[in-house]
């Protein structure tokens, strides 16, 4: 995907709202920026990632995304941030976005119920093309060259964000988020046989989320 695979650093969020950084293997220092600053490197869907350790929170998340992207602008300025901003007020629901953008090879669309951020998004070529629910549904052109697609991405998304307005980006990756490690064939299951007394049965500790 152009804007994962031209930049330099990627800042993105996949759906589940994990954070990660996708890095030019060639760009000197890079990986040691994003080490400094707490990011681990997994493999998820054929990529390799950088993202926080299991169980870092929101804030912590932010503070590193922001403080890597900083001093990633010191050796490239081809850094791009598109990592959703908006966050959740009530445990355990998912956040609402004022603008949910989503960005594909295929095309790209945003939907949005508010006025402020649609006139914004049609300052970048995004033109209305479905309305449902109290939701509008805009889209970029199909024919629009891809660097002119996503230039219109990051200036709509800069621009929102100056106006206070929260955005989510879909760019196709589900979750980011590391394996659990392999348990033990012992432990695969829920419950297991008890053990002899002699035995002392060591539970299965798992990666927190």
């Amino acid at each position: 995907m152009a804007l994962m695979d031209t930049a330099d650093a990627f800042f993105g969020s996949a759906d589940d709202g994990t954070v990660f950084v996708i890095v030019n293997p060639d760009l000197p220092h890079a990986v040691d920026v994003l080490r400094a600053h707490g990011f681990e490197l997994h493999t998820q869907q054929g990529r390799t990632l950088y993202t926080q350790p299991p169980g870092t929170g929101p804030q912590q998340t932010q503070a590193a995304v922001a403080a890597a992207f900083t001093a990633m602008l010191q050796h490239t300025h081809n850094v791009v941030d598109l990592t959703s901003t908006a966050t959740s007020t009530t445990a355990g629901q998912a956040p609402v976005p004022d603008v949910r953008l989503t960005y594909s090879e295929q095309a790209v669309t945003a939907t949005t119920a508010n006025q402020a951020a649609a006139e914004i998004l049609s300052r970048y070529g995004f033109h209305l093309t479905a309305t449902a629910d109290g939701q509008s549904t805009y889209a970029l052109p199909t024919d629009m060259a891809a660097r002119e697609r996503d230039t219109a991405v990051v200036h709509a998304d800069s621009h929102l964000l100056v106006d206070g307005l929260t955005v989510t980006t879909s760019v196709g990756i589900t979750t980011a988020q590391p394996p659990l490690p392999p348990t033990s064939r012992g432990h695969r299951f829920a419950t297991t046989p008890t053990p002899p007394a002699a035995v002392t049965a060591t539970p299965v500790r798992r990666r927190p989320r």
